[in-house]
């Protein structure tokens, strides 16, 4: 007889092929926008105590214009985002996050200067940790937006994403591991004249390879296809990212400025 988890996880699969169903009939017939983008991230871990833990979380992103085709050719945005884990279980990892973005002005995509201030509240729920990780994310994302008044704006999100993730040459991720990953999200949000009227907002597929450096030291590089549907015409971001997590930070310094001598 399945487990309760397991009955959740196969209900938001089949929520999932109803919203692909609804996605391809919509993009065989709106007119649809392409970009290529280059994201990075780059993540700070640091273990307060036994069941906490802050991060620190950086990142940027790229895109090519209409007229030209590299991914780095116009900086779009600058994130700094902090977060405090709360380790209630094995199965769970609650999350307070407080965010602030910059976006640049890009009129050749379409994007305006605006800065956005983000709360937000997560839950990860853990299936399986052993020989691969099976995850899914729910987060609420409280948004205030600059419109293009000057004032600013509320705008709710809801999040939903499946994550698998699989260690190629070892049964759990350690120092020397090769991973790949796969991972999908959808998110909905609130009617607000500073993001439109559309309550469904965006979804991302993601696949993505990964090595650990370390233990504590991991890298990794995803492609991710983001479709962001709008009435008057989608964009589809074509993105490829890279990735650093860095947990521990200033043990990993120490570490390196003073290795531990042999007897």
């Amino acid at each position: 007889m399945l487990q309760g988890a397991t009955i959740q996880l196969l209900k938001h699969l089949r929520l999932f092929l109803v919203l692909f169903c609804g996605l391809g009939a919509h993009l065989s017939t709106a007119q649809n926008t392409f970009y290529k983008q280059f994201w990075n991230e780059f993540q700070f871990t640091h273990p307060v105590g036994q069941a906490f833990a802050l991060e620190l979380d950086l990142g940027s992103s790229f895109s090519n214009t209409p007229d030209e085709r590299s991914r780095l050719t116009k900086f779009t945005q600058f994130a700094g985002m902090t977060q405090l884990h709360y380790f209630l279980s094995a199965k769970w990892k609650l999350s307070l996050i407080a965010a602030y973005f910059t976006n640049s002005y890009v009129p050749e995509i379409g994007q305006r200067e605006y800065p956005e201030f983000r709360f937000s509240g997560q839950g990860i729920y853990y299936f399986n940790k052993i020989k691969n990780i099976t995850a899914t994310r729910t987060r609420i994302d409280y948004r205030i937006i600059e419109n293009t008044s000057g004032t600013f704006e509320d705008v709710w999100r809801y999040r939903q994403m499946f994550k698998f993730t699989k260690p190629l040459n070892s049964n759990y991720i350690r120092a020397g591991t090769f991973f790949a990953f796969v991972s999908e999200e959808v998110f909905f949000k609130t009617p607000a004249d500073v993001t439109g009227p559309d309550v469904f907002d965006r979804n991302m597929l993601t696949i993505g390879l990964g090595y650990s450096v370390t233990d504590d030291l991991q890298i990794d590089i995803d492609l991710t296809n983001e479709f962001v549907p709008r009435s008057g015409g989608n964009t589809i971001n074509n993105a490829v990212q890279f990735n650093l997590n860095l947990n521990n930070p200033f043990g990993y310094i120490e570490r390196i400025f003073h290795p531990a001598t042999k007897p």
